[in-house]
C-alpha cells in the first residue's frame, strides 16, 4: 500500500469514527457483504443499509456515505485494516470543490482497485472497479482511512491556483 500512498502520513482523523464495523446495521446487513455481486444486484437492500448505517442524519455527500458504509460491510466481513480503506481524493485540473470525492481502495486477488459505489456502470448497477495505480496517478489523494488506519496529504501537489477555493 505504501507504493500507492507514498506521501500520506499517519494522523488521528476523527473520521475514523464514522468506520464502524460492529455497528448494527452492518450486522442486519452483514448478508451483502458475502460477495460484492451480492450487493450489485440487490440494489435496493444496499441503499437501505446505507440508509440505515447513517440513521438518516449525515451531513457528508452520498459519496462519503456509500464508501464509508462499504468499508464498515467490508471490515466487518473480514477485510484487514490494510486491505479496506476509505480515500477520498479531487481531480488535478479541477477545482477542490468541485472534484472532492470519496471511493473504496480494496485488495482483491493482489491487486488493489477503487471500488465507487455511487457509480454503476450497467444497468444491473455493477460499480465502478478500477485499478487503483491508474486512477490514483491522475488524483490528489487527501485522505485515506478505516477504523483502524488514518494516513493525512500534509503536502498537496496542486497544480490549479484555484484547487482550494475558486476565487474567480
Amino acid at each position: 500500500m505504501s507504493s500507492l500512498l507514498p506521501s500520506l502520513e499517519p494522523v488521528d482523523l476523527i473520521y475514523t469514527r464514522d468506520v464502524r464495523p460492529l455497528s448494527a446495521p452492518v450486522r442486519e446487513y452483514q448478508h451483502l457483504a458475502l460477495t460484492l455481486v451480492a450487493l450489485w444486484k440487490d440494489r435496493s437492500s444496499w441503499n437501505k443499509y446505507v440508509d440505515s448505517y447513517w440513521g438518516g442524519g449525515c451531513v457528508y455527500g452520498k459519496c462519503y456515505q456509500a464508501a464509508v458504509s462499504l468499508c464498515a460491510l467490508m471490515r466487518y466481513s473480514g477485510h484487514s485494516h490494510s486491505e479496506c480503506l476509505v480515500i477520498v481524493t479531487s481531480d488535478k485540473h479541477n477545482a477542490l470543490h468541485e472534484s472532492l470525492h470519496a471511493t473504496v481502495l480494496a485488495l482483491y486477488g493482489g491487486n488493489w482497485l477503487i471500488v465507487d459505489p455511487t457509480k454503476p456502470t450497467s444497468e444491473e448497477g455493477i460499480w465502478v472497479l478500477e485499478d487503483a495505480q491508474l486512477t490514483l496517478s491522475q488524483l490528489n489523494i487527501w485522505c485515506v482511512f478505516n477504523d483502524r488506519v488514518s494516513l493525512l496529504q500534509l503536502k498537496p501537489n496542486i497544480e490549479s491556483p484555484y484547487a482550494i477555493g475558486d476565487s474567480r
